[in-house]
């Protein structure tokens, strides 16, 4: 079993926009899908829909604007320079921070000549025994329709403790993200060595091939002889119990 925590330091955003089930946060094509389809298609592939339900979910923890154009990008919170100002009350976050656009020169999947990536520094560090996959929220968000979200590994085992987002505008404009928009799809995992061969087909995986295709002609044969369900737990912790 893994362990994860994920901690609010500024102790005001873990009751009001909290990290989430991936499972309990609703994908953004769901109201579509029902009305073209009758009902989520989505579901009818199960290896997609277990990808959308593992690990966790990171929301915007205030407004943002983002402001993207061919000679600067800029992020202000709230869509005001300086002081940050939330509903909640004023956090001690900073605006997000442009990066070099050498990081991320040529990589595909945006419409601008470079995409300038933004830091942000999000309210919340991490405990944990193991790594975690931060990636884009595809399948929560349409957030993604606008940005490019990088995904990412980061090692919580040895006391590195930082939860940041690193992101794009994928055009030129005027961008505005919500508090509470789903902006990093968190996965637990374990590192460790794994062995793989490749090669031509031998008597055995020939059986194997023929004894899966066997099962598929069973309903649901997937989800009812492969698939492993993984649990993911959360429990909110009440204020002043972690520091």
């Amino acid at each position: 079993m893994l362990n994860i925590e994920f901690i609010d330091w500024t102790k005001q955003i873990y009751d009001v926009h909290p990290i989430c089930k991936a499972a309990a946060v609703a994908g953004a094509y769901k109201e579509a899908q029902k009305e073209k389809h009758g009902y989520v298609t989505f579901h009818d592939c199960p290896g997609i829909l277990d990808f959308k339900n593992n690990g966790y979910i990171l929301k915007a923890w205030q407004d943002f604007e983002i402001y993207s154009s061919r000679e600067s990008t800029m992020c202000y919170v709230s869509g005001r320079k300086g002081p940050t100002r939330d509903s909640i009350t004023k956090l001690p976050m900073p605006n997000p921070g442009a990066m070099s656009s050498d990081i991320t020169d040529f990589i595909p999947g945006a419409e601008v000549d470079r995409l300038v990536p933004l830091h942000f520094e999000s309210p919340w560090t991490v405990k944990a025994d193991c790594s975690v996959l931060t990636l884009p929220p595809s399948y929560h968000s349409n957030i993604v329709d606008d940005f490019m979200i990088y995904p990412g590994v980061v090692d919580y085992c040895a006391g590195f403790t930082t939860m940041n987002v690193i992101m794009s505008p994928k055009k030129y404009g005027t961008f505005k993200i919500a508090a509470g928009t789903p902006l990093l799809h968190i996965v637990p995992f374990e590192k460790q060595t794994i062995n793989a061969v490749f090669g031509p087909s031998s008597l055995d995986k020939k059986f194997g091939i023929e004894n899966s295709r066997h099962f598929s002609s069973a309903k649901q044969w997937y989800r009812k002889y492969i698939m492993r369900k993984s649990k993911f737990n959360l429990t909110k912790v009440f204020k002043d119990t972690v520091e």
